[in-house]
């Protein structure tokens, strides 16, 4: 107690420094890691369940881009609202025929559907290692009208 009495002010400004800490600690805690409690999109999924892709749907796409003949595989992710098509098409397919293919994904689509999610789709060719053409990449905004195609 004599140490106290003898050191009062600096056992103050020790007291409010640790306090300031605690509290600086906490609040770069809330910065740097996330509240995993939270949703990660936010309100931004709401109603989703109302234009639900179903799986006999993204089939469906697949099926139509396989009979074509024009492509060896199509790989499919959904994210939030964003719809991921990486399709590897053969080395001799056109440009032109392959961005032709994002007809098929808008064809098999409701209306709704195409109005919530995004969509990309990535044109990849695995066969040949040297290509001036592929990779690809096209996008379609839930309001837009047509892909962009961008190199």
């Amino acid at each position: 107690m004599d140490f106290i009495k003898r050191h009062k002010y600096e056992v103050i400004v020790f007291s409010v420094f640790i306090i300031i800490m605690i509290l600086a600690f906490f609040g770069i805690k809330e910065l740097i890691y996330p509240n995993s409690n939270k949703d990660l999109y936010g309100n931004r999924l709401d109603h989703i369940e109302d234009v639900v892709i179903k799986t006999d749907t993204i089939s469906s796409i697949k099926d139509a881009m396989t009979e074509t003949k024009k492509i060896n595989s199509v790989n499919y992710n959904l994210q939030g609202r964003i719809m991921k098509f990486i399709i590897d098409v053969k080395k001799d397919t056109s440009l032109v025929d392959a961005e032709s293919l994002s007809d098929l994904i808008i064809e098999k689509l409701t209306t709704e559907q195409q109005n919530y999610y995004e969509i990309q789709i990535y044109l990849v060719c695995n066969e040949s290692e040297e290509n001036d053409v592929y990779p690809v990449i096209g996008s379609r905004h839930k309001n837009g009208l047509t892909f962009v195609w961008t190199k």
